[in-house]
Order: C-alpha cells, then structure tokens, then sequence
C-alpha cells in the first residue's frame, strides 16, 4: 500500500494510475486518508477471499465465479 498527498497525486496521476495495478494508492490530505485508488479485479477477490474465507483452500478446478454461479442457482431453486 502507498500513501502519497494529494498535491503529489495530481503532480503525477498518471504514475500512480499505473501503480494501483500492483497495489492500493492511499490520497491523503493533511495526513488524513480521503480516497484510495484501487484495482477492481483485485479488490473483488479480495473481498470474495474475504467473505468466502469458510470455503476450501482447494478449489479444485473451480474458480470463485464458478462457486458464486453455484451459489446463485441453489438460490434460485429455493425461490423456485
């Protein structure tokens, strides 16, 4: 995670554009955090690793979509 000022955000946006595909990007001003700068496709695994945490540590051959789509249609079922 990288914190940068506002002031050196705006100095250098393209850079850090770039950066938060590797990692988050913390814009601060006077020292407090007002945005973070992220990438999407991480951050929705992060937060499915996250929410998922009572799943296997082996998945097999199923990626988290796959388990997600398995999930959505047993909810259907239900309904149904």
């Amino acid at each position: 995670m990288c914190k940068v000022s506002v002031t050196e955000f705006r100095r250098h946006l393209f850079h850090y554009i770039e950066r938060c595909s590797v990692e988050d990007v913390l814009i601060t001003r006077r020292g407090k955090v007002i945005a973070v700068l992220s990438n999407p496709d991480k951050q929705y695994y992060r937060t499915l690793e996250d929410l998922c945490g009572c799943l296997k540590a082996d998945l097999g051959d199923k990626s988290y979509d796959d388990l997600i789509g398995e999930a959505i249609l047993e909810k259907q079922k239900q309904v149904l």
